[in-house]
């Protein structure tokens, strides 16, 4: 009994280095094919690819092993290599869409500004319309903290549906007024 559970043991190892070769193979073949996609268009990654190319072997080899099996063992190991051999094959034979890696450029609307810098208000973006940024008072500890920031004077309007009637519009305004301890 113990025999055999070394057998199994030893086996498993094989299996685990088996599989740690093909996941060596693959992530090597994810940076060619990432490598092919970057080299289209100049980039400032190539240090990166060279630091990759460095990492994973050139060439891996999957061993196999001229031990006896058992009917369990043979039938794990054949399951992981068919599973490794699919995922090669899956590799080889669908190339993956190409990925430009640049993100969708959003318009933006410029907010025009006096001869100092500052916002020249109302300010309206969409269906917002500012009409104050308000001041932040920060001897005051219930008017800001990591997560939010409540200014006084800030001023907004919006038009959302009604809570009345969901089918006509509302005009909803969001103001920010000095209450003491708390805005």
């Amino acid at each position: 009994e113990n025999a055999a559970l070394c057998d199994q043991v030893s086996s498993m190892q094989e299996n685990l280095v088996h599989v740690k070769e093909a996941r060596l193979f693959l992530l090597r073949r994810l940076c060619q094919l990432q490598g092919e996609t970057e080299s289209s268009r100049p980039s400032s990654n190539s240090a990166l690819n060279h630091v990759n190319s460095q990492q994973f072997p050139a060439d891996v080899i999957v061993k196999k092993s001229s031990k006896k099996k058992t009917a369990s063992e043979s039938s794990t190991a054949s399951s992981i290599g068919d599973s490794t051999k699919k995922l090669t094959m899956n590799l080889e034979m669908k190339p993956k869409a190409k990925r430009y890696g640049k993100a969708a450029k959003r318009i933006v609307q410029l907010i025009p500004v006096d001869v100092h810098g500052r916002p020249l208000f109302p300010i309206s973006l969409g269906d917002l319309t500012v009409y104050s940024l308000g001041e932040v008072i920060i001897d005051r500890i219930a008017y800001h903290s990591e997560d939010h920031i409540y200014p006084v004077g800030f001023c907004s309007t919006r038009i959302y549906a009604s809570l009345k009637d969901p089918r006509t519009k509302a005009l909803y305004t969001c103001k920010i007024l000095d209450g003491g301890q708390k805005p």
